[in-house]
């Protein structure tokens, strides 16, 4: 019983000795692709992908040192065909035929380090996409505070040429005054208050028509259009 659970288990399972494997279930045959005879006259570090090795422990590997107990390591299997397949080592020391000797669990791992390949590309993508556009934000930024300062000094030059063109208006002899859509008083100058003898808080907001006479309505009307201002 003991025996078939092993060898028809879902991992593969290796003993080595000396660094050599001495024992194997199937699986490590589908996970090389090499036969048994092929696997035990082959040192471990054989199957190992070379930028792997030092990542599970040379004590492992070598037939110099003793036993090492691996906690948990991912590497890459070099298969017969010069493919590779990932596996997740687990490992603990036992005695085999009254020798030391690891016991080790391989767990292949290849689908999910596919998973985690393709999540990384989209993952990067997506850092991609995300710094392009804050980049676009950045500048997009840049260029409304420039256009925001831009027009801060157009407007501050339009009201400096404003308060010289009123400062201009109000020290003529004529009297003038500008009246909204509403047909009401938004600015006049100081001759047109001594005109109507009114002062400035009096006339600022009055209709236009304050102080005409009946008699002269007519001809306001024909210069300044009655329907807009009625």
């Amino acid at each position: 019983l003991f025996k078939f659970i092993v060898e028809n288990s879902s991992q593969g399972i290796l003993v080595l000795r000396k660094g050599k494997p001495v024992y194997s279930n199937r699986k490590i045959f589908t996970y090389t692709g090499y036969t048994k005879d092929e696997i035990f006259s082959r040192p471990l570090s054989d199957f190992i992908h070379p930028d792997d090795r030092e990542a599970i422990g040379a004590e492992i590997i070598t037939t110099e040192k003793p036993p090492y107990e691996n906690p948990g390591t991912t590497f890459r299997i070099i298969k017969k065909n010069n493919e590779f397949r990932w596996v997740e080592l687990h490992s603990k020391d036992i005695l085999w035929g009254g020798d030391p000797a690891t016991l080790c669990f391989l767990t292949d791992i290849s689908q999910h380090k596919k998973y985690e390949k393709e999540l990384s590309g989209y993952r990067n993508n997506l850092e991609e996409i995300i710094l392009k556009r804050t980049n676009e934000l950045q500048e997009a930024s840049r260029q409304l505070s420039d256009e925001i300062s831009k027009r801060e000094k157009t407007e501050s030059v339009l009201h400096e040429h404003s308060d010289t063109y009123r400062k201009i208006l109000d020290d003529i002899q004529e009297g003038f005054f500008e009246i909204g859509l509403n047909g009401r008083l938004l600015f006049f100058n100081k001759a047109m208050c001594e005109i109507s003898g009114y002062s400035r808080d009096e006339l600022l907001g009055q209709d236009h028509r304050l102080g005409i006479e009946r008699v002269d309505q007519p001809r306001r009307d024909a210069r300044f259009g009655s329907p807009l201002f009625a």
